[in-house]
């Protein structure tokens, strides 16, 4: 969300207006599972062309192509980062896009009537910047008017309105709750190997001091300390502790520094606070890093960070 607020800071100078669209829009509203309704199978060279959303996208028109050849792409409005890219298949009349812009396949999927595709909100994979209702249209650009066109924008332009207008408030929880965590001992469910816990950090001495060091333990069910260590801000240096979860497996603390140097270490505990399944890699500054960050980012797929230092101060979870 915070991300959304701060494109949509760009935004207010106005929204790109392209398209034409046709009052017959209105027309398409109703129960597509009726009875009395009758599908007409769409052809492949039917189907390509220019659609727009029509509810807002992020900070702009919600735009996706479909191409002859096979490729597909979309932006989620003027304020998003990425294009969608990829490509579409048909099968009678349901179209799926599968999406690989960022190296991993997004599946989304439509129901094709009346020259528009009608979001499957269920079975697809969830955009980056909008969130869509079930059964959105994106209306071919050669059947939307004019008028159709300017209502969609006057929405956009009323949604930028109300983000800008939550701004200042979402600023200040933001900071409220950053000042709660860093003044209070933080914990999280921790599942070792024949124990369940609590991994937890501590910053509220460094938020008062920040000489003082940040602690960061494991401890079981009865508040014994299995593990532990600690942070220092010195601001020469960087160093994060995630949280690495395998889904129906123990979990695992990962101590990183990427900046620096290249540092990963992972590992599990048992009950006695032994520690398990240790993994290490490390690189020389300066050497292969692209490698490094090709081993270790599998494991910060399924991670969260839990609290990191570096020269831009204490970094942690929300």
């Amino acid at each position: 969300m915070v991300r959304k607020i701060i494109f949509y800071m760009v935004l207010m100078t106005g929204c790109i207006s392209i398209g034409a669209c046709d009052g017959k829009n209105a027309d398409m509203e109703g129960d597509l599972q009726t009875a009395e309704h009758t599908v007409i199978p769409v052809s492949d060279e039917a189907l390509c062309g220019h659609y727009i959303c029509e509810e807002p996208g992020f900070g702009g028109m919600f735009e996706l192509d479909l191409y002859e050849d096979g490729s597909a792409g979309y932006m989620e409005g003027a304020s998003s980062s990425y294009f969608g890219d990829g490509f579409w298949t048909l099968s009678e009349n349901r179209l799926m896009i599968k999406d690989v812009g960022y190296g991993e396949e997004w599946d989304i999927f439509f129901d094709v009537e009346d020259d528009c595709l009608i979001y499957d909100l269920e079975a697809s994979h969830p955009f980056l910047y909008v969130d869509i209702p079930d059964c959105t249209k994106f209306l071919k650009r050669e059947n939307i008017d004019e008028a159709w066109l300017a209502d969609l924008n006057e929405r956009i332009q009323e949604r930028g309105r109300e983000v800008f207008a939550s701004i200042p408030k979402a600023v200040e929880d933001m900071k409220k709750r950053r000042e709660e965590i860093l003044s209070r001992v933080n914990k999280q469910p921790f599942q070792g190997l024949d124990f369940q816990g609590f991994v937890c950090f501590d910053a509220s001495m460094n938020h008062a001091d920040p000489s003082a060091p940040i602690l960061i333990w494991v401890e079981n069910a009865d508040g014994e300390k299995l593990w532990e260590s600690s942070l220092e801000l010195s601001g020469e240096e960087d160093k994060a502790y995630h949280f690495y979860e395998k889904e129906g497996n123990i979990n695992y603390i990962i101590e990183y520094s990427a900046y620096t140097k290249m540092h990963f270490y992972m590992f599990s505990l048992d009950a006695t606070g032994a520690k398990i399944d240790e993994l290490t890699y490390d690189v020389p500054e300066n050497i292969d890093k692209a490698g490094f960050n090709m081993v270790v980012k599998p494991y910060f797929i399924s991670s969260r960070l839990i609290v990191g230092v570096g020269g831009n101060g204490v970094a942690v979870w929300q």
